[in-house]
């Protein structure tokens, strides 16, 4: 599919409901703004290996490996005093897993790989039951999904934990994004596990323990308030390639607010739609009112310098959908202690 064929798609269809690691200037930003961590020691990454079994290293079928008996889950209704969680207001994508939700390893193991091809240095494996998050990547292979060698691959990046977390606690990031093979067109390897909504509005805290999608699903394209520091003084990087509309589909999205940026920056940031409010001055304390899902999102397009694979036009638009855009703000103060001011 040409690229102008995939942007006239995208025009053309309404997308359902609806920071991105970056190389180089913008990995390195976020070990100092968010604190992450590599997955895979270089030293301890093996040598290019000749691939003689598939993607996975289980049987491409797991109703195939020995001992396994499915047994089908019986749901429990609630306690009569233990609230139902809210339904989604949007439900997950037909076909394509959507950047910034979570799904759950259904084989035995699935190795993971620095670019999405058989021939790739296998970095590490991930086991089954474990969380990966289908993660966002601007450096030479683009986004995903990318079919290759027989296999569906999305990048991903580890969560280190076989359960979602209660949200308003602080998830563990790493900071490297890697290639998995999600099946082989025929067959899934993984499961989308189901978004965490809430009634009411969310604080700054839950929205940041919050994944991309589940912002996207649980909220809409809803007014929210939520107060927070904004600012991240020191911050910069330049991303090249084409990003339209540059203030939605850039990645360089580093407006962060935060909840206490002594203990850290981010990792929430805000939008500014030209001929809309004015971006507030660093270290303001603010009272802010905005919205996900965009509607302008369905005109993002988004083509990273010397990307090898071009970008799906309803990825792109789940890009832009993340974004939190500004609909009006108060200031409430000045944090005189703000880092990097």
């Amino acid at each position: 599919m040409t690229r102008s064929t995939s942007i006239a798609l995208k025009r053309n269809k309404l997308v359902i409901g609806g920071v991105a690691t970056l190389a180089v200037i913008v990995a390195l930003l976020s070990a100092l703004v968010l604190g992450r961590a590599a997955v895979v020691a270089d030293d301890e990454i093996p040598g290019p290996t000749p691939v003689v079994t598939p993607e996975p290293s289980a049987p491409e079928s797991p109703s195939e490996e020995p001992g396994e008996t499915p047994v089908p889950s019986q749901p429990q209704a609630p306690a009569p005093s233990q609230p139902v969680d809210p339904e989604p207001v949007a439900k997950p994508l037909d076909g394509v897993l959507a950047p910034g939700s979570v799904v759950r390893v259904t084989v035995e193991s699935i190795k993971l790989r620095y670019t999405p091809s058989t021939a790739a240095v296998i970095a590490g494996t991930v086991e089954r039951g474990e969380l990966v998050e289908i993660a966002y990547t601007l450096v030479a292979d683009g986004f995903g999904p990318v079919e290759a060698d027989g296999f569906v691959w999305y990048p991903v990046s580890l969560l280190n934990m076989t359960e979602m977390p209660e949200l308003g606690m602080q998830r563990g990031y790493t900071g490297e994004i890697l290639w998995m093979s999600v099946g082989n067109g025929a067959e899934s390897w993984v499961e989308r596990v189901a978004p965490r909504c809430i009634e009411g509005d969310p604080d700054l805290a839950t929205l940041e323990t919050m994944f991309d999608f589940e912002r996207i699903a649980c909220f809409g394209e809803r007014q929210i308030t939520v107060e927070g520091v904004f600012g991240c003084g020191g911050c910069g990087g330049v991303m090249l390639g084409t990003f339209e509309p540059r203030w939605l589909a850039s990645p360089m999205q580093l407006g962060f607010l935060s909840v206490d940026p002594q203990e850290r920056i981010g990792p929430f940031a805000l939008q500014f739609a030209p001929g809309g409010v004015a971006i507030p001055e660093g270290a303001s304390i603010l009272r802010v009112t905005g919205h996900f899902n965009d509607a302008r999102s369905s005109e993002c397009v988004m083509i990273p310098e010397n990307s090898t694979h071009e970008t799906d036009p309803v990825v792109e638009d789940m890009f832009c959908r993340k974004a939190f855009v500004v609909d009006s703000y108060e200031v409430l103060g000045v944090d005189e202690n703000f880092p990097f001011s």
